[in-house]
């Protein structure tokens, strides 16, 4: 790989996080409110609904391989 194309990837990942200082919303509102707690409850909750949804579909694909290949 290019060494500028390293370079750039590096500079890019460390500068980004000191540049956001918040999510958009949050950022967006000088006042608390329910609302931010909502989007970072929100902002928290996603992983494990989609964790939830994700985990049984592939448990069911592995059963199905694991089946097939057995010849049940």
């Amino acid at each position: 790989m290019k060494a500028w194309l390293v370079f750039a990837a590096v500079f890019v990942m460390t500068a980004a996080p000191r540049l956001a200082e918040a999510c958009p919303f949050c950022a967006g509102t000088n006042d608390g409110g329910i609302g931010r707690y909502l989007v970072i409850g929100a902002m928290v909750f996603t992983p494990f609904l989609a964790a939830a949804i994700c985990a049984p579909l592939v448990i069911r694909a592995v059963r199905r391989t694991d089946e097939e290949s057995s010849g049940k």
